[in-house]
């Protein structure tokens, strides 16, 4: 069984380094900014990547992007280190093509400034990955599951706002629809005795999804925006409906 990456492809320069640090950091419930300039303590400062998540307190992550064909070195990191701690935010992180020079992780010693390849980067943020990506489609699904119920209980209620061709399209509708939908639930990636989202689960959960739905996909990304996708239309088509029937029910009501 796969073991399945955020993004599949390597970035192949440093804007494409740039963007998709910030796409996974999105895709974690962060809002990001690329090349974005910063006041510190000492002035004006213009980071690669910043991300910032507010719940209980802002969180800020600054990262810096390098896609060099040398090892990083400790003078860059340094200087990052600083930019870190007079910004006030509260992770650092070096995302880097091919690595460190050395002494380079004695240098982020007892500072909140990590060190990554473009693997590791990904390996760090999976989890919070997958979390926020399961917890959004199964609010789209769940957002798609209320609207085809309201349409069946006016339909129920007031056979009129349908004709039964339109109704017989309409369960067609959701017949198509049904087989995705499954795969929004949150179940679908839990283990069944912890009830817990992990990696493991979410990779079992696609191959099971791929033969099922006959996809070819090959990243977390490409899996989970393609539910998302498909359940959105899926909203749109069903939202249509709903606003007819309404429509349809209060003008008879007239």
């Amino acid at each position: 069984m796969a073991d399945y990456q955020i993004i599949k492809n390597d970035p192949i320069d440093w804007i494409m380094l740039q963007h998709d640090v910030s796409l996974v950091l999105k895709d974690c419930g962060y809002e990001t900014e690329v090349e974005k300039t910063i006041e510190t303590v000492r002035g004006k400062v213009e980071v690669d990547v910043i991300a910032t998540k507010k719940k209980a307190y802002t969180s800020m992550v600054l990262c810096e992007c390098k896609y060099w064909n040398t090892a990083v070195p400790q003078t860059v990191i340094h200087a990052f280190r600083t930019v870190v701690e007079d910004s006030g935010a509260s992770q650092g992180i070096i995302i880097s093509k091919n690595g460190f020079q050395k002494g380079a992780f004695e240098a982020v010693t007892k500072s909140n400034l990590v060190l990554l390849t473009w693997q590791e980067f990904q390996n760090a943020f999976s989890l919070d990955y997958i979390h926020h990506v399961v917890d959004r489609n199964f609010k789209k699904g769940h957002e798609l599951r209320i609207k085809v119920n309201l349409v069946l209980e006016i339909y129920h209620q007031y056979p009129f706002v349908l004709s039964n061709e339109e109704f017989a399209d309409f369960q067609l509708l959701r017949k198509a629809h049904n087989q995705f939908l499954f795969y929004s639930f949150r179940e679908h990636y839990e283990h069944l005795d912890t009830r817990e989202i992990s990696l493991a689960e979410v990779n079992r959960g696609i191959a099971v999804a791929k033969k099922d739905l006959k996809i070819d996909v090959n990243s977390l990304k490409e899996y989970f925006d393609y539910i998302f996708m498909m359940c959105e239309q899926e909203v749109l088509k069903v939202a249509s409906i709903l606003a007819t029937v309404q429509d349809r029910k209060k003008n008879k009501g007239e």
